[in-house]
């Protein structure tokens, strides 16, 4: 969601962290940085879209949430945590909260019925481990090689997504369990018709 601080400038505000606009991106998205970037040296970062859909993000913050709390409906002030603050942002007339559905989320674990590999899903896309990340795992589209997609999750010691790049080069794939409970993987539907012999 956006808020204004008590001076009025806008604000993207996502998972209790600030977040100041400070460069456009292609097609007309935008990239904000934390709010702490000069004053902590903060590398936290959230790229949107033209419709404030999270693209990319970095939440990896080097300090705590600051505290605020909503005031007016959409302005900001250093008071209380933001712990309130999912109630409070209902009362708002800034339907902004596709950044609290996009990132942050628990995954979950498959195991494919093909290989028997166990694979990360999230966002209806499966992903493949791929390098260790800072205590945490780093996973690459599953479809990294045959389709040059560059979507990844990193997630922490909890299994929760703390960054990655979100955005797929195709649809999320059919997912339908064996009767074993394994995950048969479904790209394409193919529909052959009464001709096949």
């Amino acid at each position: 969601m956006f808020v204004k601080t008590p001076k009025g400038h806008p604000m993207l505000l996502a998972y209790g962290y600030t977040f100041s606009k400070n460069s456009g991106i292609r097609r007309g998205g935008s990239r904000f940085a934390c709010s702490k970037f000069l004053s902590k040296n903060c590398k936290a970062v959230v790229h949107v879209d033209k419709n404030n859909v999270i693209l990319k993000a970095v939440y990896d913050h080097n300090h705590d949430p600051p505290e605020y709390t909503i005031q007016d409906g959409a302005s900001t002030g250093r008071k209380t945590r933001l712990s309130r603050c999912d109630n409070r942002a209902r009362l708002t007339a800034i339907p902004l909260h596709k950044f609290y559905t996009k990132v942050f989320l628990p995954v979950s674990f498959i195991t494919l019925a093909s290989s028997g590999k166990t694979v990360l899903l999230y966002q209806r896309h499966t992903f493949s481990k791929h390098s260790k990340y800072r205590g945490g795992f780093r996973y690459r589209c599953s479809a990294a090689m045959s389709r040059g997609c560059r979507a990844y999750v990193v997630i922490n010691t909890a299994n929760v997504v703390f960054k990655g790049v979100f955005t797929h080069t195709h649809e999320p794939p059919t997912l339908r369990a064996d009767k074993d409970g394994r995950v048969v993987k479904i790209y394409k539907r193919i529909n052959l018709g009464n001709d096949c012999r």
